[in-house]
């Protein structure tokens, strides 16, 4: 493939005379011009079902031919069952030549490739899935038809160009258009991010010597305790469970924190209440080993 250039010739006077390779003026497919931007390659998308295409096109004190045929000319199109584009050659011939390019691609929206943060995702219909980590995620869209414009969540792109996204915790919806031509397609893509979580799990009261034993007191803290759930109406929600081994002591919850201003967490049981005298008979103290006021640390001695 040439690219174009410029010849000097110089005379024996010392003259010179300055001769540029002829270059493509015009373009039409089927009449319509085509937006040409100097370079040898030139990428045209054409009807979906189109069978074949008519060319026309100029050059300034030079001729034109595509496939070693005069144009205009009548060009036909693979069978799209066999390929999605049609390649053809122009030439155009003066003082030297130049050689283009033509690729006609037919209008889709059919996707070729689909990759969130580097990792190919499959569809699932038109609906596509993934989870990630982090608060910023690049998604990358290829489809058949190379023109085609993309949008992903309000934001413009093409075919092979990532893009970055905001990926907040929890589950993440963006709206993706597809529009080749004269196809559009609408697609859903889902992206879910964790919710992370910071608690503080602390020992009930100080206390000894039962069947199963008493709490001993000591702080326990654990950070960044990771909550999901796959149900697709609750997807930011889960249940932790602190809990000892089975002869270990009895455990209660002191306090939770979030380090999100998207949610909230809900202690729904805080663990081991020795107040109660259910506590009491679970751990085997019978029916009565109980009182009616609240215990003080003098009593789990």
């Amino acid at each position: 493939m040439s690219a174009l250039l410029a010849v000097v010739i110089a005379s024996v006077s010392g003259a010179s005379f300055v001769y540029a390779a002829p270059a493509i003026d015009s373009l039409t497919v089927d009449g319509e011009p085509i937006v040409l931007d100097g370079g040898s390659e030139i990428l045209v998308t054409v009807s979906q079902d189109a069978v074949s295409v008519e060319l026309g096109a100029s050059a300034t004190g030079a001729d034109v031919m595509v496939n070693n045929q005069d144009v205009p000319m009548l060009l036909d199109l693979v069978p799209s069952a066999d390929s999605n584009v049609t390649t053809a050659e122009i030439v155009v011939s003066g003082t030297g030549s130049t050689t283009y390019d033509l690729q006609l691609h037919r209008a889709s929206t059919v996707i070729s490739s689909f990759r969130v943060d580097g990792a190919v995702i499959e569809p699932n219909g038109s609906n596509f899935s993934a989870e990630v980590d982090a608060e910023t995620t690049t998604i990358e869209l290829s489809t058949l038809d190379p023109n085609a414009i993309i949008e992903i969540g309000g934001v413009e792109t093409n075919s092979g160009v990532p893009i970055s996204v905001s990926t907040p915790s929890g589950r993440n919806q963006f709206v993706v258009k597809i529009d080749s031509r004269d196809l559009q397609r609408t697609y859903e893509l889902l992206i879910d991010r964790p919710t992370a979580t910071t608690t503080t799990a602390a020992a009930a009261r100080p206390g000894g010597g039962g069947p199963s034993g008493r709490p001993s007191g000591t702080q326990q803290v654990t950070e960044s305790l990771t909550l999901s759930s796959k149900k697709e109406s609750e997807p930011s929600t889960g249940t932790l469970t602190i809990d000892s081994d089975a002869n270990g002591p009895g455990v209660e919850l002191e306090s939770a924190t979030i380090d999100s201003n998207e949610y909230d967490i809900e202690v729904v049981y805080s663990g081991v209440d020795y107040n109660k005298p259910a506590t009491w008979q679970a751990e085997g103290f019978g029916d009565i080993c109980w009182k009616s006021e609240d215990f003080g640390d003098g009593d789990y001695t």
